[in-house]
């Protein structure tokens, strides 16, 4: 299992050694789209207030994907939070769509791509996925208008 972090001026270097190894890079993000209510206006006729009745909860779409420079997107989504399990999906789902090249994965640092299902995963298929971590956010890094 082989871990890196990325930065701006590795970049560069390791798209190089993604292209001699021929490995095929992806970069991998999850989200969550929470379906809250919006803040809304209303009316009712004077002396009457108005009762607005809202389905809040937790209820989300988490969605995970993975973009290739050539463009290519992969999409997948559930409506609960992902588990590490869910990760190895995804990335078994990857690797099957690219049965005959290695990957060369680029991440952020989430917990979950640390989890024992992962970790694991990868243990299992040595030298497959080779995983770059992104640099934490650093206000240094962010270019200034």
């Amino acid at each position: 299992m082989a871990i890196g972090t990325l930065t701006g001026t590795q970049s560069d270097r390791r798209s190089e050694k993604a292209k001699d190894e021929e490995r095929v890079i992806l970069y991998v993000d999850e989200s969550a789209c929470y379906l809250l209510p919006l803040v809304a206006h209303t009316w009712a006729p004077c002396g009457q207030t108005p009762v607005l009745v809202e389905q809040a909860g937790r209820t989300h779409l988490s969605l995970i994907a993975a973009i290739a420079p050539n463009g290519r997107i992969y999409v997948a989504g559930q409506d609960q939070a992902f588990t590490g399990e869910d990760i190895v999906w995804f990335l078994s789902q990857l690797c099957g769509r690219y049965r005959k090249r290695n990957l060369l994965i680029i991440w952020d640092g989430a917990a979950i791509h640390r989890s024992e299902a992962v970790k694991q995963f990868l243990r299992e298929r040595p030298g497959r996925i080779h995983l770059e971590r992104l640099p934490a956010y650093s206000r240094a890094t962010v270019a200034r208008n």
